[in-house]
């Protein structure tokens, strides 16, 4: 017992060095000016680049679009199988999933509402 609570120890002791050393290195990186426009985001200048980035930003955003997709409609069916169970936690959880799913769903659109 008392090995397994010395092991427990030294895996917090590391978790908490390894947790001291990120914050304490991180650096902190600001840009010249802010941007406008979430299209001029990513401006570097040259358009091959901008074309690339814009590509690989709507991508970024089918992709979260596709996860809350799926969440979503797992959210659909973990109400429904509540409903058959009649269980009220598998409900609850559920609807959470669904709520998420939205939010992630709809969070380029979030994104882009704040930063103009």
């Amino acid at each position: 017992m008392k090995t397994i609570l010395k092991r427990v120890r030294q895996a917090l002791a590391l978790c908490g060095v390894c947790l001291l050393l990120v914050c304490s290195l991180a650096m902190p990186a600001s840009a010249a000016e802010p941007p406008l426009a979430p299209h001029l985001l990513l401006s570097t200048g040259v358009e091959d680049v901008d074309t690339l980035f814009t590509n690989l930003t709507d991508f970024i955003t089918g992709v979260v679009k596709i996860v809350g997709s799926v969440l979503c409609i797992y959210g659909l069916f973990q109400v429904g199988m509540s409903f058959s169970s009649h269980d009220p936690s598998q409900r609850i959880q559920g609807l959470m999933c669904i709520a998420g799913a939205v939010i992630i769903f709809f969070s380029p659109e979030i994104l882009t509402a704040i930063q103009a």
